[in-house]
């Protein structure tokens, strides 16, 4: 019955997050910013985004995957994902 649980509160946590982060690219706007700074509540945005997507399973598995290929830390891999945050975000 806890495994169950903790299965079904696993299943709706990923969801919330996949749904976020969908909510985030919903909004994002049309062009990106390229002269104004972000502002205070755009940078925690893209913290918070950051760190859900870094969360998500799919995330971890393409992670590892990068490791395995070349026996070293996914540097690149997440930076590409951080730029993509930030474009999201509209920068």
């Amino acid at each position: 019955k806890d495994s169950e649980l903790r299965t079904l509160q696993m299943d709706f946590l990923t969801t919330s997050m996949r749904v976020y982060l969908r909510s985030l690219e919903d909004r994002k706007p049309p062009e990106l910013e390229r002269v104004k700074l972000m502002d205070r509540e755009t940078i925690v945005e893209f913290f918070d985004s950051c760190n859900v997507k870094m969360q998500l399973p799919e995330t971890m598995k393409m992670l590892c995957e990068v490791v395995k290929n070349t026996k070293g830390p996914p540097r690149q891999a997440i930076i590409d994902l951080q730029r993509k945050q930030l474009e999201v975000l509209g920068f």
